[in-house]
């Protein structure tokens, strides 16, 4: 029930075809490189066998006219069977191939920036591993005296954690709004589920985390692997369709579709309600992680 690919036959295609010229057919697919060898075999073979059936009746029927009119006509037909052997065999003119995306309604370089923009985040999540990655809980237990609970503790980490990531974030759309590209505040706002998403997710990795060591070692291979699955740094168009729908269900995969739309300048509210989930999923475990912790430090 989904648009694959289509085809546009231009005008004057069958008046330009007896004259020995063809004018191409372009064959549009959204879908990428897969499965479509076959579709394009399919459908050319379609209209190869079509021109043949017909000629061939047009051949035989012109003779046939020619006979009951008592001309002869054999030279004629032979010649208009001989030139019909041309246009078959230059039937490769016939058409050409246009690729309207990679995945998700966009071209290569459109996918690429939706996909590595949620590695590079990730990555650069890596740098503020020394200040979110606690040895002792000192200070939150003097909090916890205090009477501010270390759910509100771990909240104001997360404040401070997403205000860095999101100054670094600012300086890259700095550069992109003087290279000319133009993005609108609008674009930038619709891509912040995303981005809290990813961050809650970074946050839990290191309050799970013992030392600076396994909390960098445990981002960088969540980082690689889960980006890898969700096609960030490989269009999820040549992945098996297994993969294709595992992606849907990661948060890697769901971000990745949340900066599609904004280069799209869609809106898919969808989407957007699951990744804020995912953030509050991700920021609960780390608050029962974080107040377990500290417990155990006070007993």
């Amino acid at each position: 029930g989904e648009l694959s690919a289509y085809m546009v036959i231009p005008e004057g295609f069958l008046e330009a075809a007896t004259q020995g010229d063809f004018l191409p057919v372009r064959f549009v697919s959204s879908v990428g490189a897969t499965g479509l060898v076959s579709i394009l075999k399919e459908e050319m073979t379609r209209i190869v066998e079509t021109i043949l059936i017909e000629t061939q009746k047009g051949t035989y029927g012109a003779g046939d006219a020619a006979d009951a009119a008592g001309a002869d006509g054999s030279g004629v037909i032979y010649n208009i069977s001989l030139k019909y052997v041309e246009f078959v065999l230059a039937r490769s003119k016939m058409y050409r191939v246009k690729q309207s995306g990679v995945f998700d309604g966009l071209g290569l370089g459109g996918y690429l920036v939706s996909g590595l923009g949620v590695v590079l985040f990730l990555v650069t999540c890596l740098s503020f591993a020394p200040m979110m990655i606690r040895r002792d809980y000192a200070l939150s237990r003097m909090l916890c005296a205090r009477r501010i609970p270390a759910e509100i503790q771990l909240l104001l980490d997360f404040a401070v954690y997403m205000t860095g990531l999101l100054a670094i974030g600012g300086i890259g759309l700095l550069l992109l709004a003087l290279s000319g590209r133009g993005i609108s505040l609008l674009t930038v706002i619709k891509g912040l589920p995303a981005v809290l998403a990813l961050g809650a997710m970074s946050m839990l990795l290191y309050e799970l985390a013992s030392d600076l060591v396994s909390g960098v070692l445990m981002q960088f291979f969540a980082t690689l692997a889960l980006c890898f699955v969700s096609g960030c740094m490989y269009p999820i168009a040549f992945f098996p369709e297994t993969i294709q729908k595992l992606s849907v269900f990661l948060p890697t995969g769901l971000a990745r579709m949340q900066l599609a739309d904004c280069l799209r300048g869609g809106y898919s509210p969808y989407t957007t309600g699951i990744l804020l989930a995912f953030a509050g999923l991700f920021l609960g475990i780390a608050m029962i992680i974080r107040k377990t912790k500290v417990a155990g430090i006070r007993g």
